[in-house]
């Protein structure tokens, strides 16, 4: 088992160092995928360049070329244009171009700069490997954060955001010569090709009482071939000289995965173990329907060295589910529980055969909304029984009242008792306290039996940030039993610059003895991804460590799935230029309308058009389709639009009553109407309906706007069935000039 892991650090470290090969041209990477081919970089004094006509389908970028410039329109939809031989976009800012603009065989060639720029992505530049990147914009790099408890023995890590930080040049090997000729002929592809892994690690020194030793940690976590992956383990100077880590894998669509090292036991704990997980297929309620066979190594005094379990979960309902183990040295425990909205609650057994022990309990945890909350847990374990209970109280929006309680039963002699009461509060934003208060009972056996021993403690704690580069923590914590014994602490923690920092922590005001300093430490981050941190704790002890941290990102192979299909006019035309998106993931149509976007992970998307780029012409039927994407499936899915028509006719006065319009006998000004829209015919009696899908249509005049001088001969209605794309024309309309009547008047 421990050696598995040996032989695994080994792979890992031999496949990171044959990944860094030399490279004689520029290569280009897009959301971790390699697009050179599409890119087809070139330098001109000293500065890349990069094709934008094909490279701006992956990257969202939209290029409209005209007469007389071009039109671009960038990722965040904001459109960018200039005239031929212009230096500068123009558009919400202004974008300075290191040479006039032109085509070059029909092509768009810009700055790789101007390109990161349009498609709002960081551009990474390893000149030494000739590598460009595009990467994710973060407003802020995360670290990866280290604490020591004890030693190197005690390192945990936070694992950092798993985001592209450095660049592995092994893409080609998953995507193969064909694809890559693909890439070159076809717009409408957009190839994901690979999934990411990431690797924490930590190597340090330790010293403690002339003791010394050194020690390294690997944490990992990420995705290969479609399955969750997380490990840890560590390597150590004494002996045993690898500690026990895990390394899992899971695949929640494929319903498999496996686990190695030391694993959560339902029934022992923490355990060294192998096991195999798979999910039960065709159950109504699939939340928790996984299944485990385990095969564990204890290290613990029971009756076997080798134990099989079989470990299961089901939902009865899709709020109630079942799960329990059972092991073959006649070990078992179950449970029940409810997870509600605002209720949870559930009970469990458990009986330990070596021990000949029973334990059960059950929890409670009641979410009563506005911010309240109730919780209480028991469990009962052969004589000794524990309980504990919290309630949760906001005051105000930035103070809460926390109330707690904890009791351990040890048995009808010995009880321990803590009642807490704990108030957190927010002055502003530079100002935050907390106050805790804790009645204690605790009963001692001395020489004439047990006696109780009650006490009190207050907790007093401030933190002010005095800038963006200084804060400090301030802490007096006060027991009271039989006297009063109080100690207050310090720590002050300064950022240097932004890759530095150190902070002190001291008791108060004993500042300058060094038997009162309890850490001094320094952290500084070499580059991105390397970082040294050094301290010193508990002076009385002589402790102090010196540890050097790497964060290692890497691409993995997945089996995602691939989405595709056309985009199509109602005629069986294909429509070109119409982005297609899923998640994070868009391509733009290619000239014969298709689109395809492989290596997409498992799981629910929602495939739309972006409207905007659908022609004034057309409408689409369907702007989005729901699917559900397996590893490794294919689902096509088109999408049709429906081209647009048009009405246009005339509203004339036939004065030579030839039965048609001539020139000159327009009538300005009247008002038509048609499924709700309303128009009115213009200089010449000219009128229209634009952008209409086909159908049956009522145009009719609006006989209260008609103009004074007027009054209709003939129709003032029209019915017309639109079937074809294509306008129609000649629905006129007739009006005639009213007569006036004559009135003679007797002159006296």
């Amino acid at each position: 088992m421990r050696y598995f892991f040996l032989i695994l650090i080994i792979i890992l470290l031999f496949a990171f160092s044959i990944s860094a090969y030399g490279v004689l041209s520029w290569r280009v990477f897009y959301d971790k995928a390699e697009v050179t081919a599409l890119a087809c970089p070139q330098t001109r004094e000293g500065t890349v360049f990069l094709n934008l006509t094909s490279l701006g389908p992956m990257t969202g970028i939209i290029i409209k070329v005209e007469k007389e410039g071009i039109k671009i329109t960038d990722s965040q939809d904001e459109l960018y244009q200039a005239s031929w031989g212009d230096i500068i976009l123009k558009g919400k800012e202004k974008i300075s171009l290191s040479f006039p603009l032109r085509l070059e065989k029909g092509d768009l060639f810009l700055e790789a700069a101007v390109v990161a720029k349009l498609a709002y992505r960081f551009l990474e530049f390893q000149e030494k490997e000739k590598i460009l990147n595009f990467v994710l914009i973060r407003t802020e790099e995360e670290k990866v954060e280290v604490t020591v408890e004890e030693g190197l023995t005690a390192f945990t890590i936070k694992k950092a955001p798993e985001e592209l930080k450095e660049t592995k040049k092994r893409l080609g090997e998953f995507i193969s010569e064909e694809e890559q000729t693909a890439l070159e002929k076809k717009i409408g592809h957009s190839f994901i090709e690979h999934e990411q892994m990431r690797l924490d690690t930590s190597l340090g020194f330790y010293s403690a009482g002339g003791e010394r030793k050194w020690g390294l940690e690997i944490a990992g976590s990420g995705k290969i071939y479609g399955g969750d992956v997380d490990l840890s383990f560590y390597l150590q100077e004494d002996d045993p000289y690898l500690q026990p880590g895990f390394l899992k894998w899971k695949s929640e669509m494929e319903g498999i995965g496996f686990e190695i090292g030391r694993l959560p036991s339902k029934i022992y704990g923490m355990e060294e173990a192998v096991r195999f997980v798979w999910k039960r297929k065709g159950s109504e309620f699939p939340q928790k329907n996984w299944s485990s066979l385990s095969l564990y190594f204890p290290d613990k005094e029971l009756k076997d060295n080798l134990i099989l379990a079989y470990g299961d979960e089901f939902n009865l309902s899709p709020n109630i589910y079942l799960q329990g183990e059972v092991s073959s040295e006649g070990s078992y425990t179950g449970g029940l529980s409810y997870d509600g909205t605002n209720l949870d609650l559930s009970v469990y057994g458990s009986w330990l055969e070596a021990q000949s022990t029973l334990k059960y309990g059950t929890s409670l945890g009641y979410d009563l909304g506005n911010n309240y909350f109730f919780g209480w847990s028991g469990k009962k374990e052969n004589d000794e029984f524990s309980q504990r209970w919290i309630v949760k109280i906001p005051l105000l929006s930035t103070w809460e009242l926390f109330l707690e309680g904890r009791e351990h039963e040890y048995s009808q002699e010995k009880k321990d008792k803590i009642i807490s009461l704990t108030n957190v509060f927010s002055l502003n934003n530079n100002l935050k306290g907390r106050f805790r208060y804790e009645n204690i009972t605790q009963e001692i056996f001395e020489e004439e039996g047990w006696v109780n021993y009650p006490s009190q403690r207050y907790i007093a704690s401030l933190r002010y940030v005095l800038n963006p580069k200084l804060s400090l923590d301030y802490q007096i914590v006060a027991t009271h039993n039989k006297g009063i014994d109080a100690q207050t602490r310090l720590r002050a923690d300064y950022k240097i610059s932004p890759k530095a920092r150190i902070w002190v922590g001291t008791a108060f005001p004993e500042i300058f003895k060094k038997e009162d300093l309890k850490s001094i430490g320094f952290e500084y981050q070499l580059n991105s991804d390397w970082e040294l941190e050094a301290q010193y704790q508990g002076f009385q002890q002589n402790n102090f460590y010196i540890k050097l941290c790497k964060s290692f990102s890497f691409d993995t192979p997945t089996r995602g799935g691939t989405i595709y299909g056309k985009t199509i006019d109602s005629l069986g035309n294909p429509i070109s230029q119409i982005k297609i998106k899923a998640k994070n993931y868009q391509v733009i149509t290619n000239e014969e309308g298709e689109y395809e976007i492989k290596g997409i992970p498992p799981g629910d998307y929602e495939v739309t058009i972006a409207r905007e780029t659908v022609p004034a012409r057309y409408q689409a039927e369907t702007v989005s389709q729901s699917i559900s994407l397996k590893s490794g499936g294919k689902k096509e899915i088109n999408f049709q639009l429906i081209p647009l028509s048009s009405f246009i006719g005339q509203i004339y006065e036939d004065r030579n009553k030839n039965g048609q319009y001539d020139p000159g006998e327009g009538i300005p000004g009247v008002v038509l109407g048609v499924d709700g829209r309303i128009t009115a015919s213009d200089s010449k009696g000219s009128y229209g309906f634009y952008n209409l899908p086909p159908g049956n249509y009522r145009i009719y005049l609006d006989l209260e706007r008609l103009p004074d001088a007027y009054e209709v001969e003939g129709e003032t209605e029209k019915y017309v069935d639109m079937v074809s794309y294509k306008p129609v024309t000649g629905i006129d309309f007739t009006l005639k000039t009213k007569k006036k009547e004559i009135i003679f008047q007797k002159i006296p």
